[in-house]
């Protein structure tokens, strides 16, 4: 469906926008999407989904990160998250940072990094100094009550997947190498490959 700027189309447009400000979830939540979806192509859309990015609300800032893919513009969905992992609402920037992940927008491990400085519950600390290392070196290593854990990420393909493989030993992504991990991961089969397609922006990836 095209829009313009005709009496109908704002209408349209103003009718999705309160949806996607409304409390109950089902209908904020096909609100956004739409709104989302809009602002591939819609100047409108994409202004209304900024200033729901720049919302009083934290929760309405986060709603506005949710859905960004790779049809959306690389330079204003790096804006929108940059101000996301800035963001005072430590909800709103491991939002961000996920999404950083998903969209493959690794320039933003740097502004992640900042952030962390000023996360205080180790569960969000942990997961946004993951993030950083799936960006930067293509996988993240920690340890918790249950022993070793790897993460590792697929950024070849859209939307980048991110697994949590099991019988990894730990320094074994050190010794065969990312590449042979990532191989031997999705051999393994039941990862949701086939969900994923080419990038419609050209790769930058640096892992």
């Amino acid at each position: 469906m095209a829009f313009d700027h005709s009496p109908s189309d704002v209408l349209a447009i103003d009718s999705i926008v309160k949806a996607s400000r409304h409390p109950r979830k089902v209908v904020w939540e096909t609100g956004v999407i739409m709104l989302t979806q809009l602002a591939q192509t819609n100047e409108s859309a994409q202004r209304e989904l900024t200033k729901m990015a720049q919302d009083t609300a934290s929760s309405m800032r986060a709603r506005s990160l949710f859905y960004l893919t790779d049809q959306h513009e690389r330079k204003y969905c790096l804006e929108l998250l940059e101000s996301g992992v800035g963001d005072r609402s430590a909800h709103v920037a491991h939002v961000a940072a996920w999404k950083a992940v998903k969209l493959d927008l690794h320039e933003l491990s740097i502004a992640i990094e900042d952030r962390l400085e000023t996360i205080r519950k180790p569960i969000v600390k942990l997961e946004l100094q993951m993030t950083v290392g799936l960006m930067r070196n293509g996988f993240y290593e920690y340890h918790n009550e249950n022993g070793y854990n790897i993460v590792v990420a697929f950024p070849d393909r859209y939307p980048t997947m991110v697994i949590w493989p099991g019988g990894v030993s730990e320094g074994e992504v050190h010794s065969v190498g990312l590449e042979k991990l990532r191989e031997r991961i999705l051999e393994s089969g039941g990862h949701g490959v086939g969900t994923t397609r080419d990038w419609q922006w050209p790769k930058t990836s640096n892992v």
